[in-house]
């Protein structure tokens, strides 16, 4: 179910927009909609359309009660998904559309230039909105974090001395998705001992041991949005040149 549709039409108001185009998964999920790269998203000021092939049908029906779904088929028409744009456009009598920057190669971009309206390329104007974070986003936001905790906590209940860092970054994972996280924020980073120096070490088969560093640096997706962590643990003591600097 689409959300903040009425905030990105206030944005189209404020801007002096009549439409907007939207391509990127972050501001799909910004919206709470369908992700894939099949799917696009047509909001004008009145109005809000999920433009979507086939392949996206079934869940788009399942899941999308807020955005008015419509189905294009190239293979038919001949034509991607900016012919349904056009017909939608026309529409609506709109007369400026902006579009991702970022979202759009040189080709499609003169596609877009001839659909008969004037264009506007977006990029920071986009990530303005998105920064201003409303209470909903902050909830799922301190969940998150609180996960994040409660993960660790189990992980460092399970290490053992001997136990690989590949083994270590496999709890970290196992506990994240049994939490409710969709995937990881990035590729974990496990790296013990001398290892624990490199800021971007990927886990390998070193096992690890007493006295002696074991970095952990993890985060979650949960709800469409993420989490980051960076520790240090140790089994017992830290050595003596370590201590020393802690």
């Amino acid at each position: 179910m689409a959300k903040r549709i009425e905030k990105m039409q206030e944005f189209l108001k404020n801007h002096n927009l009549d439409a907007l185009l939207i391509k990127s998964k972050t501001m799909k999920k910004y919206l709470d909609t369908l992700t894939g790269s099949g799917v696009q998203i047509l909001l004008m000021r009145d109005a809000g359309y999920l433009i979507l092939d086939g392949r996206y049908l079934t869940e788009a029906n399942e899941r999308e009660h807020d955005l008015q779904i419509v189905l294009h088929a190239p293979h038919k028409t001949g034509r991607n998904y900016l012919g349904t744009v056009e017909e939608l456009l026309k529409k609506h009598k709109c007369r400026s559309l902006g579009v991702e920057s970022s979202q759009m190669l040189i080709k499609e971009y003169r596609q877009v230039e001839e659909l008969g309206v004037k264009v506007c390329l977006l990029d920071d104007e986009l990530a303005m909105v998105r920064i201003q974070k409303d209470k909903e986003e902050l909830k799922i936001m301190q969940e998150a974090v609180d996960l994040t905790d409660q993960i660790y906590a189990q992980v460092i209940q399970n290490l053992r001395i001997g136990m690989s860092e590949f083994e270590i970054s496999a709890l970290i994972h196992y506990f994240s998705i049994k939490a409710g996280a969709q995937q990881m924020s990035f590729d974990t980073i496990v790296a013990s001992g001398e290892r624990s120096a490199m800021p971007h070490g990927r886990p390998t088969g070193r096992k690890i041991k007493a006295h002696e560093p074991i970095m952990m640096d993890f985060g979650i997706q949960y709800k469409n949005y993420q989490s980051d962590m960076t520790r240090i643990a140790f089994f017992g003591k830290p050595k003596p040149e370590i201590e020393k600097n802690i």
